[in-house]
């Protein structure tokens, strides 16, 4: 490994560690966006924001304005709440009165941080919801060659995610939508339409039994069962003996969340679903029906209080069994990943993806039987990312 290959992987690791909090400006006292905030002019014609403290006769000043040189400009800062327009020469009779004047930055909305100039802008991300683009290099190899079938390839990919927590029904939402990773030699195309999954707490009881045995009594199953469905789930790929696609129309699912973090944010679960699809293959002419089973286990942590490490798990074994050519095959994918945001540009966070994975294909039909190793690493670029949530509601 090079030395520049080291620095940046050693860069790497320490943001990770310090989540960016050592990347951060000066800390100063700044202005409460919970309390009242009084707009003040003073004598010099510039304009403050201010909260004062009688009891220990101090008031946290913040210019008004974007500081340029020193001196405050023309541009008015962004986000600020809205204030109460001060007295006439308030800001001089609470000098005369004793106040200490002190220096602060403006207020900031939770998510977001503000520096010593005014300007704001976002620090904490939930990547959970989003759309983003991605650009990778995959390397792969198949067993039991080896690295004698190493080979590498470009990877492009699209996704768009909502996931949100409803503090009414104690429930998680998970949507997935316009999903697309596209490798471009050889050809290989993963796409998914639609996808939705919905987590529960333990605290409600998936389901209770009542018994009328000496007087009706219930108990209660604080199993953590959700369920989740898929539309339009795509697989395609050449191979020496045809082009090959596996469709799943539609499939249903049952997950049992064995791990549960705050909110459902992070989550370790099973899942176990059937559905049915079309298998396609190049020359026949023809496309078969396919009725599976399917099993699972996908897990996602956050790392860090600004939501910028997300790593994740994904695994699943599925059975397909065709009806009219009396034909069964079997198609599964594992991997985990860890993905990092490192810059962002105008508040749209741009990321470092690394996933190693592995892949089992028998389909007889297709000339297929064995595994193949991946490694993909690459950049995301995402759009529309909010605050993430727990920072908004612990008030950060």
């Amino acid at each position: 490994m090079s030395a520049s290959a080291r620095s940046f992987a050693l860069l790497v690791v320490f943001a990770i560690l310090t989540d960016g909090s050592l990347l951060s400006a000066q800390e100063l006292l700044q202005l409460d966006p919970g309390r009242e905030i009084v707009c003040v002019e003073r004598a010099d014609g510039t304009t403050v924001r201010m909260q004062c403290d009688p009891g220990a006769k101090r008031c946290l000043v913040a210019q008004a304005r974007i500081l340029r040189n020193g001196e405050a400009s023309g541009l008015v800062p962004q986000k600020l709440n809205v204030c109460v327009s001060g007295e006439p020469g308030v800001y001089e009779r609470l000098l005369n009165e004793g106040y200490s004047m002190v220096p602060a930055l403006l207020e900031t909305p939770p998510g977001y941080t503000r520096d010593e100039l005014g300007r704001v802008f976002q620090s904490s991300f939930d990547l959970r919801s989003r759309m983003h683009l991605g650009v990778y290099e995959l390397l792969r190899f198949d067993a039991p060659e080896g690295f004698e079938t190493l080979r590498h390839s470009l990877v492009l990919d699209t996704l768009s995610v909502v996931d949100v927590y409803d503090q009414w029904d104690r429930r998680r939402h998970r949507h997935r939508f316009l999903q697309a990773r596209l490798v471009l030699a050889p050809l290989e195309i993963d796409a998914l339409l639609y996808s939705y999954d919905r987590g529960r707490t333990g605290e409600e009881p998936a389901f209770w039994i009542t018994t009328f045995i000496g007087g009706p009594r219930r108990f209660d199953v604080p199993i953590r069962l959700g369920g989740g469905i898929s539309l339009g789930r795509l697989h395609y790929r050449r191979s020496d003996a045809g082009d090959l696609m596996l469709l799943d129309l539609i499939d249903t699912r049952i997950n049992w969340e064995f791990y549960q973090g705050p909110q459902l944010e992070n989550y370790a679960l099973v899942r176990v679903g059937a559905g049915a699809g079309l298998r396609h293959m190049e020359g026949t002419g023809a496309s078969l029906a396919y009725l599976y089973p399917e099993v699972g286990l996908e897990a996602a942590w956050v790392l860090g209080g600004r939501g910028l490490t997300h790593i994740g798990l994904d695994a699943r074994m599925q059975w397909g069994w065709e009806p009219s050519a009396r034909r069964t095959w079997m198609f599964g994918t594992a991997g985990m990943s860890i993905e990092r945001i490192l810059i962002a540009i105008s508040d749209q966070p741009i990321s470092l993806f690394v996933q190693p994975h592995v892949r089992y294909t028998q389909i007889e039909v297709a000339g297929l039987d064995g595994l193949d190793y991946r490694v993909l690493a690459g950049g995301r670029l995402s759009f529309f990312v909010p605050t993430r949530p727990s920072l908004e509601q612990a008030g950060h």
